[in-house]
């Protein structure tokens, strides 16, 4: 079902109320007419006593009432019947509705709650990717670095030598340090 055609929760709720308490007059009326129907039928099979033909005719015209309004009250039971169960239906239908977006509700709180675990561990295993190629990059700037080292002192060396300068002890300590700097430390 479309939220465009469901009702919020509290108008479902006071629809549901409403058709609660007119079903409960509707049932009071029954409980009412079928009383007057019974004192009716009683009445009937209690022996007449003698009338005039004034009062027979006058009584006749008084059953004929009595009949279609009795009959009218019935077709209104029928009728209150028939709504009563068509609500009880609607009511029946409206509390599904409810309970299908109850449970949808859950759920989505549900993934809520999951979502900073989830791009917590997402972080995580990212963070953990970078965090090698970091390292990598900073062995590999350590190797290029003793490489420069070596290579401006070896052209040091060869300057120094093209000129028939005699390298100095400034170039031996320079030489002695790029040895040390050449082993990995542990």
């Amino acid at each position: 079902m479309s939220q465009g055609n469901a009702l919020p929760l509290e108008d479902t709720q006071a629809q549901i109320w409403d058709l609660r308490h007119e079903l409960k007059l509707r049932d009071q009326l029954v409980q009412q007419l079928s009383t007057e129907l019974l004192q009716l039928i009683t009445a009937e099979q209690q022996p007449p006593l003698p009338l005039t033909e004034a009062q027979v005719s006058g009584s006749d015209l008084e059953v004929d009432l009595l009949l279609s309004q009795m009959q009218a009250l019935e077709n209104q039971l029928i009728a209150s019947q028939l709504q009563a169960t068509h609500r009880q239906q609607e009511i029946a239908y409206l509390q599904q509705i409810v309970e299908e977006l109850r449970d949808r509700n859950q759920t989505l709180e549900r993934a809520i709650q999951e979502l900073p675990v989830t791009y917590r561990q997402k972080f995580c295993q990212r963070l953990a990717s970078v965090k090698e190629k970091v390292a990598v990059i900073q062995l590999e700037n350590r190797q290029l670095q003793t490489e420069l080292q070596t290579v401006s002192y070896q052209l040091a060396l060869m300057t120094r030598q093209s000129r028939g300068e005699k390298p100095d002890q400034t170039f031996r300590t320079l030489k002695q340090s790029e040895s040390v700097s050449n082993h990995p430390k542990v």
